[in-house]
């Protein structure tokens, strides 16, 4: 018998899992949200007492579609999150009819950043393509209520609280036995996703971050998202940084800073350019 005290799994953030599909573990939509996809959908309470939630997930149908979906060779990401979702949408209009609403509008409150979050998703369903090409108003931050399903921004809040939940449990469960969550903090983002049309001006959107050309990597590494600014991320207090680290340590018992080099310096690719034409920028010291 092998005994840990830790369990490290790829970043737990939200990846595009429909339009655009991206479901690499590097490429998350945000930093400061979880991946709903995680979920324990059976230990979700509202699912437990929802008798049409109950009846879905019992129901022969949806059964086949579980089996056929564990059958693949591969997982697939858009078709496991569909049916999860199918399920816990089941349970929604039961959720909000509960006692449990109280505390889920206090979890909300208590997070001003989630309406907006939630938001965005709901807009990314909608439009089914990528912030950078959104009417001009959305795409430089102007979401009006009308603009997106309120029914899927709520899912989205939802889902968010039901992974702090399970998040917590889990912890505290882990605690008993002496291991913890190792979690996993990537060294960028997408850039359609959420952190970059939040938070435009902290991010190099016409560069790339990568790798130079090495004897394994011998044309170089360009790993597609945008680099953080340094001089921006410096004028701010690297608030948006310090907000990353104080989402993954309120349920981590240690967290791995992928890419720990990225902290004084990171290789950035210029569009347009080859991964060999890149450079370093520091992240301190004069702009």
């Amino acid at each position: 018998e092998m005994k840990g005290h830790a369990v490290a799994p790829l970043p737990m953030l939200p990846p595009f899992l429909d339009e655009p599909l991206d479901p690499s573990a590097y490429a998350r939509i945000s930093r400061l949200y979880w991946n709903e996809l995680y979920l324990d959908v059976a230990k979700i309470p509202e699912v437990v007492s929802c008798p049409a939630a109950q009846a879905l997930l019992n129901s022969s149908e949806l059964r086949r579609e579980i089996d056929a979906a564990c059958e693949r060779p591969l997982i697939d990401y858009r078709k496991v999150m569909a049916l999860k979702r199918k399920v816990i949408e089941a349970a929604i209009d039961h959720f909000f009819a509960s006692r449990r609403r109280a505390e889920f509008e206090n979890f909300v409150a208590a997070r001003p950043g989630l309406q907006g979050y939630a938001a965005f998703r709901a807009k990314c369903e909608r439009e089914r393509k990528s912030w950078l090409h959104w009417p001009e108003a959305e795409r430089n931050g102007v979401l009006a209520p009308g603009s997106y399903d309120g029914r899927a921004q709520s899912y989205h809040l939802y889902v968010q609280w039901l992974c702090h939940e399970q998040a917590q449990w889990l912890r505290k469960a882990n605690k008993k036995d002496g291991t913890g969550p190792y979690l996993d903090f990537p060294v960028g983002v997408n850039r359609d996703g959420y952190d970059v049309w939040r938070e435009r001006e902290l991010f190099a959107i016409n560069a790339s971050g990568g790798a130079p050309p090495d004897a394994l990597f011998v044309k170089g590494q360009n790993w597609g998202f945008p680099p953080c600014h340094p001089g921006a991320t410096r004028r701010h207090g690297y608030r948006y940084y310090r907000e990353c680290l104080r989402h993954h340590m309120a349920y981590a018992a240690m967290l791995r800073i992928d890419h720990v080099m990225g902290l004084h310096r990171s290789y950035w690719v210029p569009e347009g350019f080859s991964v060999a034409a890149g450079l370093y920028v520091r992240k301190h010291g004069t702009e």
